[in-house]
């Protein structure tokens, strides 16, 4: 719908559109979204645009939030893969193994008479915050702003700082919530308010690069499978690699997909992001289009944008989003089931030998983790006391099963916190999928070893490509120039000195003014 056509109606139904709210009361406030009990007395609000299913075997009661993609079954719907789920829960087997191999972006409620638990995606990709009212009242949400509803409470600074931990979440002496994010890699106890890590379950070791490329190859492959058959899809294509491999797993079933690539205010003409692509398009006949996100934002588009959220992702986005977001409305490939290639940063080693280009440090303390994140910044903020409890875990899960702790930092600080809240954002517009989002398939990449995952060559990734659709490969992959070198020599040493969120912070401020 063009934006000057908006009406109330549409309003209505953007507003807070595919968001929730798991309550242990009835709650008047949320009138007109989906209202189920999933069990122990909770009581679930989902918008109306949020899937919300329910299946059950013996004891076991599962309520799916969001939508399943299971590669091992393309052809099944969510339906399908939770009672399959249940029947297998039922019989014995742990949720977590039975899930492994299961992307998508979810929450998934367990119910049984001993227990409820709440267990998120890989990445969380689909947010959980909760905390505790003064009479110990558990509430959880996909977002710290929907908690503030709940009559009598105060967030007071949930907005702003990141809390997470294994404690469970209490009133602050102010009389405050205390707002606690869902970590991925854990599960919430609905009864304690506890949350434990479930995750690692046994320890890597090195995969054969040849392996690696043929598991990780035959699950993208069958991912897009199963997305392409349930959705209308639209993809992104760029210069990259991450949406090169997308396109290789979608081949024979390319022609019925909408590609697009957003064209930001920093891009000239001419960019790879639009030539690369457009070439990759015309040869191979995609319906393809450039998106240009340089356009103003209308007030009322602006002003849900920021009343979806109540946090401002500093220095990540910021005013770009804004304006990509309203573009992408605009645009035909709205309200299809977006795919991207978002999470594989994790499997290129972000924090060393990446594009930073730095050696992995021989020290990591609290402070240098939140010189990396760049939510930490001036306005939103860590609580110290759980950044350091994380990092002590964090050096046993390293220890013990040979994980590298900043490969789970990035996945459990940067993937569930900053990529996380940036899908709640898109959710204005589109559902969205990663097919990178899948612990399986994780978990197979991330014990390939680091030289074949890391810049500039990305053979492991080449592989893939090549493995699924080797023509691809005749493109250029994000070639660099001067400007882009350049800039990467900067990432390096804001990395290196813990300042890339103020970078980031800077470019986005430059950003409001270019528009």
């Amino acid at each position: 719908m063009p934006p000057d056509t908006v009406n109330a109606a549409e309003r209505g139904r953007l507003t807070l559109i595919r968001q929730f709210m798991l309550a242990s009361r009835e709650l008047e406030m949320f009138a007109g979204w989906n209202h189920s009990e999933p069990g122990r007395g909770y009581h679930l609000y989902a918008h109306p645009e949020l899937p919300v299913r329910s299946a059950g075997a013996g004891e076991t009661g599962l309520t799916l939030i969001g939508y399943f993609i299971d590669p091992l079954h393309p052809e099944w719907d969510d339906s399908q893969v939770l009672a399959h789920l249940a029947e297998e829960l039922d019989a014995g087997r742990d949720p977590h193994d039975a899930t492994e191999y299961i992307g998508g972006r979810w929450i998934l409620l367990l119910s049984r008479p001993e227990t409820c638990l709440l267990i998120p995606d890989s990445c969380a990709l689909r947010q959980a915050y909760y905390g505790r009212t003064a009479d110990g009242s558990l509430y959880v949400a996909s977002q710290p702003g929907l908690l503030e509803r709940v009559p009598g409470t105060r967030v007071g600074d949930g907005l702003l700082v990141d809390r997470f931990g294994l404690r469970p979440p209490e009133t602050l002496p102010s009389g405050d919530m205390e707002v606690f994010r869902l970590l991925p890699n854990h599960r919430l106890d609905l009864v304690s308010g506890r949350s434990t890590r479930f995750w690692p379950r046994k320890p890597f070791s090195d995969i054969p690069l040849d392996d690696g490329v043929a598991r990780s190859a035959t699950l993208f492959r069958q991912e897009l499978a199963a997305i392409a058959h349930r959705y209308q899809v639209a993809a992104t294509l760029t210069a990259g690699f991450d949406s090169r491999i997308m396109l290789s797993a979608l081949r024979g079933k390319e022609k019925g997909i909408r590609f697009y690539v957003n064209r930001h205010i920093e891009h000239p003409e001419g960019h790879r992001d639009q030539v690369i692509p457009a070439k990759i398009a015309a040869d191979l006949g995609l319906d393809f289009r450039i998106i240009d996100t340089r356009q103003p934002v209308e007030d009322w588009f602006r002003e849900l944008f920021r009343g979806n959220i109540s946090y401002f992702i500093e220095g990540v986005g910021g005013e770009n989003r804004a304006h990509e977001i309203a573009a992408v409305y605009r645009s035909d490939v709205a309200g299809r089931m977006g795919i991207s290639g978002v999470v594989s940063e994790l499997t290129r080693a972000y924090f060393y030998t990446g594009k930073s280009n730095i050696p992995y440090p021989k020290s990591i303390t609290a402070s240098s983790l939140e010189g990396l994140n760049v939510w930490w910044g001036k306005r939103n903020r860590v609580e110290r006391k759980d950044l350091e409890a994380w990092l002590e875990d964090a050096r046993a899960v390293e220890g013990d099963f040979n994980i590298r702790l900043l490969d789970l930092f990035y996945w459990e600080h940067l993937l569930g916190r900053i990529l996380a809240t940036m899908l709640l954002e898109y959710d204005l517009v589109s559902e969205h999928c990663a097919p990178y989002n899948n612990r399986f398939l994780l978990s197979t990449i991330l014990q390939v070893p680091v030289r074949y995952r890391s810049h500039p060559d990305y053979l492991f990734h080449a592989r893939v490509i090549e493995h699924l659709w080797p023509e691809l490969l005749q493109y250029p992959i994000n070639p660099a120039s001067l400007w882009e070198r350049l800039r990467l020599l900067g990432v390096a040493w804001a990395t290196r000195t813990g300042t890339r969120g103020l970078g980031s912070r800077l470019f986005n401020l430059v950003n409001r003014y270019r528009y």
